[in-house]
């Protein structure tokens, strides 16, 4: 079905920090993790569970014989129930690695086409003083996913962050937090002041766009105001994906 329209992306759900790090993200496990590396080999058309894969006459292939795009699969997650609570962030940094590690043990066995490609956060706080945090969590993610990726000798898995609607206006001003100020992917930003959506943008390699509707003129204007985020942070290739609600 993925594949008969066109969907090039999936995210599936690996739990929350709050629940899910004690058993698993410390552990640099996560949960199901056999059944989302078959779920993903699946969307990919690559499956190895007996599964005939079509292959179509321009190399893409197909599970329902039907000829598409690959579908890519993203873990999803989220840190804590309730969207303005960031306690425990840091802890984040532990889903990196472990998203990390089944990459790059995928990658180490040629089958990086078959298996997750990144984590994709799903936190969206609308306090605006909680948003240094936010970006901070992040930064430490993609910090710990690029550490790790080096030492097993293989790239980056992908970071991404659902933005939220109210992000895209929302204004930010990153003088007064240095640390987040002089990393690199602010450098050359407007003097470190925009919107929220501009700063998740400059920092991760994926941010669809959360639209909760259902209402295409309302929808058409979120993504919208996300491509005018994006251009304003210098990233001409934003994922434009919309989430319905």
């Amino acid at each position: 079905m993925c594949h008969r329209h066109g969907v090039e992306a999936a995210y599936v759900f690996v739990g929350s920090v709050y629940w899910e790090w004690p058993d698993y993200y410390r552990l640099g496990t996560l949960p199901y993790q056999g059944g989302i590396e078959t779920l993903a080999g699946l969307l990919a058309g690559t499956s190895d569970q007996g599964v005939s894969v079509p292959v179509c006459a321009d190399g893409e292939t197909s599970v329902d014989g039907s000829c598409g795009p690959s579908t890519a699969t993203y873990a999803l997650a989220y840190l804590n129930d309730e969207r303005n609570d960031l306690s425990y962030w840091e802890r984040a940094a532990d889903l990196a690695k472990a998203v990390q590690s089944v990459y790059s043990a995928a990658v180490a066995e040629g089958r990086e086409d078959s298996s997750i490609r990144g984590i994709i956060m799903d936190q969206e706080p609308d306090e605006s003083f909680l948003y240094p945090t936010l970006l901070r969590m992040l930064c430490l993610m993609k910090d710990e996913m690029a550490s790790l990726a080096e030492t097993l000798g293989t790239d980056r898995a992908q970071l991404g962050s659902f933005i939220k609607p109210l992000w895209t206006t929302a204004p930010l001003q990153l003088s007064g937090y240095a640390d987040l100020a002089g990393r690199e992917e602010f450098v050359g930003w407007n003097d470190g002041e925009g919107t929220m959506a501009e700063a998740v943008i400059r920092i991760c390699d994926k941010a669809p766009v959360m639209a909760y509707s259902d209402t295409d003129t309302l929808v058409m204007s979120i993504a919208n105001r996300a491509l005018t985020a994006a251009r304003a942070a210098g990233n001409g290739t934003l994922d434009t994906d919309v989430s319905l609600s």
